[in-house]
């Protein structure tokens, strides 16, 4: 049984994903025809008399690769930035280098070697 509470999280949620579909088609709608005159663009000529939902469909979809190239980038930099930093903390001098003689300590958790 859920609880009240999560039952108005998800009536909510379903409400605000709703208006936000009804806005973006009633948009999509109102500017089934619209034109663009003509889009400058850096590399490319220049483009006349294009349909406003190719431009907005182009924009929406290299924007997004745009933003998951960038935190991918990021994400990189970040992990090496922390690897680079957990190296050279293992290679600093105050840290003791591990012992090589045998304690009964360390002898108690190595595993058993019948005798031949």
């Amino acid at each position: 049984m859920q609880t009240l509470w999560e039952k108005i999280v998800f009536w909510t949620k379903a409400i605000v994903f709703g208006l936000i579909a009804l806005y973006a088609l009633l948009v999509i709608a109102a500017n089934w025809s619209s034109e663009v005159v003509e889009i400058h663009l850096i590399f490319t000529p220049v483009y006349y008399h294009v349909s406003l939902e190719k431009v907005l469909l182009v924009d929406s979809i290299v924007s997004i690769f745009g933003w998951w190239l960038f935190w991918a980038v990021y994400r990189t930099i970040r992990r090496i930035k922390a690897a680079s930093e957990a190296r050279a903390a293992t290679n600093s001098p105050t840290i003791a280098p591990p012992s090589t003689t045998t304690t009964p300590e360390s002898s108690a958790n190595m595993p058993f070697t019948p005798p031949k």
